[in-house]
C-alpha cells in the first residue's frame, strides 16, 4: 500500500540512495515504482472527477471537509444537505398523512391535548369565523354555541361511538350526531320449578316455586355476579381521547 496510516505517500525506491549504495538501476525497480505511483493515483480524488475510484479511499483517519452540495445524481452529499433532505422528507410525509384526513374527520389517540390541526372532542364552543371550514362541514350538528358567532365540537368524553343507522333499522329514530343514553332491553327470566297463579285486584300474579331441578337455559343473570356489579352495564374498555381535525395547514 503506497499510503501509510497518516495518508502519506511512500516511494518504494530511491534512485539517489541506490547510487550511493552502488546499486544498479534495474527495470523491475522501475516497474515496481510505476505500479506504486499508479496505485496511489487510483486512490485519490481527481479534480476532473472523470476517473472513478477502484477501491476504498484510505485517508488515515482524516475527514473530507468543505464538500460542495451535490448537483448530479451520482454526486456525494454533505451533512447539511442530508439533514435538509431528511427534514423535507419528514415534512412531506406529515403533509401527505394529514392530507388523507380532511376537516371534520375524527381520530382516537393516546394524546391528551390539542395538537397541530386537531382539537379534543370535548364539546367546547369555538369561533365560526376562525374555524369556518369546519363549521361549513359540521354546522350545528353538535351544538349551535351562542347561535351567532360560535358552534360546538362533538363531545366524545365518556361515551363510545355508534355507527349512524341511516335507515338500516337497527337504531330507529336517531338523528346524526345525537347523544343516546344507556338502557337495558326488556326481557324475562325463567326459574326451575312449577308455577301457579292467583287472582287479586283484577289481575293475575305469577307465583314461582323453586325445586331442586337445574336452572333453565334462559336464566342467566345474578344480583351479585362475581364482583362485577356496579351502577352501569358496560363492556371491557380503555379510556382514550377523540380528536377532530379543525384546520388545514
Amino acid at each position: 500500500m503506497p499510503f501509510d496510516s497518516q495518508g502519506n505517500f511512500t516511494r518504494l525506491h530511491s534512485w539517489e540512495q541506490d547510487r550511493i549504495d552502488d546499486i544498479d538501476i534495474v527495470t523491475d525497480h522501475h516497474d515496481a515504482e510505476d505500479d506504486n505511483f499508479a496505485d496511489g493515483f487510483n486512490q485519490c480524488f481527481l479534480r476532473s472527477g472523470k476517473v472513478p475510484m477502484k477501491g476504498n479511499l484510505n485517508v488515515g483517519g482524516f475527514k473530507l471537509v468543505r464538500v460542495n452540495e451535490a448537483t448530479d445524481a451520482t454526486d456525494a452529499v454533505n451533512l447539511l444537505q442530508m439533514q435538509t433532505s431528511l427534514q423535507t422528507l419528514k415534512t412531506e410525509t406529515t403533509k401527505t398523512i394529514n392530507g388523507v384526513l380532511i376537516i371534520g374527520d375524527i381520530k382516537c389517540s393516546a394524546l391528551q391535548k390539542d395538537h397541530g390541526d386537531w382539537m379534543l372532542c370535548n364539546g367546547r364552543e369555538i369561533s365560526r369565523e376562525d374555524y369556518a371550514p369546519l363549521f361549513a362541514a359540521i354546522g350545528e350538528t353538535f351544538g349551535k354555541g351562542n347561535g351567532i358567532t360560535t358552534f360546538n365540537l362533538p363531545d366524545c368524553r365518556g361515551v363510545v361511538v355508534r355507527g349512524f343507522d341511516n335507515g338500516r333499522g337497527y337504531d330507529h329514530g336517531r338523528t346524526f350526531g345525537s347523544y343516546q343514553p344507556d338502557q337495558m332491553q326488556l326481557h324475562t327470566h325463567g326459574l326451575p320449578g312449577s308455577q301457579s297463579f292467583c287472582a287479586g285486584g283484577g289481575r293475575s300474579i305469577g307465583v314461582y316455586y323453586a325445586s331442586d331441578s337445574s336452572a333453565s337455559e334462559n336464566f342467566k343473570t345474578s344480583s351479585n355476579a362475581s364482583g362485577s356489579v356496579g351502577d352501569e352495564t358496560r363492556v371491557k374498555n380503555i379510556a382514550l381521547n377523540y380528536f377532530i381535525k379543525v384546520k388545514e395547514r
